[in-house]
């Protein structure tokens, strides 16, 4: 089935606004319309508007691959399905945009390779964010899900290249649509056209520079922040073994904790320290390069131009949280399990005279 049209596939790669720009995508389908843009709404996901069931069958046909035909043909079967309701859902637009962060982690790609002829082009488009801070906003995001025990230095995402390594992952991509078809840009706000996300990824995918005509999505509230201290007093408790929704519950409660709250007490470091960052920056400072050159990217003569993390003294960094910090938010967590007591709030209210 050839069709005259375009696809533009966004890939991610996860924690570089892929949940602000997809919002952003599916509240602007009639704008982008007018920009001959389709944005399919078919097999998009329920509560966020990614599409999922096509990433992941992507991201899972090397098991299938493994597992025999049958899988491959039903997969093969899924995505010719897909491709088809897009494309006559595009309608007159000549171009379509589909969404997934999943993608960026895809090993094999085989299965996309029929659908090249489908379209008149096949373009790329992934950002990438400066691996020490990838590295801490994953390991983050898994903690909340309750799927960490381990400090970040001995975990996966810090010992495994294939996490952090953007040069060999984005290589196969290049292969497979061509290196001319693929669009990086970095995940740094001084790098944005225009300072701007949505416009950054407008300007580069579409050369559609001016935004002001779309409707920009509300920043997500609902997305906890966890910190040192809070990331440190759960691995405190975990020690007595957690189910993943009692940690959901417990990081819940601690960010509504006083004396996290304030900021005189907030732990001033992060999860790597500023010399353990360095070094990972500095492991991938060659492939960085590399990608840079062999992708054309567009930016400031490297792919991150952001400050380098402020060597400090060791005994500058965050350490172990305080005994008395520790005893003074555990008996906030005491409290908690008692909403209808009244002396709750009145140290609660102890807690916030502090500030």
């Amino acid at each position: 089935m050839k069709s005259e049209k375009n696809l533009y596939i966004h890939i991610g790669s996860p924690k570089t606004g892929t949940t602000a720009l997809q919002n952003f995508f599916a509240q602007n389908t009639s704008e982008l319309a007018k920009h001959d843009i389709c944005y399919p709404a078919y097999k998009r996901a329920t509560k966020l508007p990614i599409h999922l069931e096509f990433s992941r069958l992507v991201v899972k046909e090397a098991n299938n691959v493994l597992k025999g035909k049958a899988l491959q043909k039903k997969s093969i079967a899924r995505c010719d399905d897909f491709f088809k309701k897009i494309i006559e859902e595009a309608g007159s637009c000549s171009n379509i945009l589909i969404s997934g962060e999943e993608l960026f982690y895809a090993d094999d790609l085989s299965l996309l390779a029929k659908y090249k002829l489908y379209f008149t082009s096949i373009k790329i488009i992934v950002y990438l964010r400066r691996q020490d801070e990838y590295l801490q906003s994953l390991y983050i995001q898994r903690f909340k899900k309750g799927k960490i025990s381990e400090p970040i230095q001995e975990h996966e995402f810090r010992t495994n290249p294939k996490w952090l390594n953007y040069y060999d992952r984005l290589k196969m991509w290049g292969k497979m649509f061509g290196d001319n078809n693929i669009i990086v840009r970095p995940f740094e706000h001084s790098q944005y056209t225009a300072n701007d996300l949505f416009t950054d990824f407008m300007t580069h995918a579409f050369k559609v520079e001016d935004i002001s005509a779309f409707s920009i999505p509300k920043s997500d509230k609902s997305n906890i922040r966890v910190d040192a201290d809070i990331m440190k007093m759960v691995q405190l408790i975990n020690t007595f073994g957690l189910q993943r929704r009692q940690i959901r519950n417990l990081l819940t409660d601690l960010i509504e904790c006083p004396i996290i709250c304030d900021a005189n007490y907030r732990a001033q470091g992060k999860l790597l320290s500023s010399e353990e960052a360095r070094s990972i920056i500095e492991e991938h400072d060659v492939s960085n390069n590399e990608l840079y050159s062999h992708f054309s990217v567009k930016g400031g003569g490297a792919l991150f131009t952001a400050t380098l993390p402020e060597l400090k003294e060791k005994s500058d960094e965050a350490e172990t949280i305080s005994s008395e910090k520790a005893s003074q938010i555990l008996l906030w967590l005491i409290l908690q399990q008692e909403k209808r007591s009244s002396i709750r709030y009145k140290i609660k209210s102890l807690f916030y005279k502090r500030k």
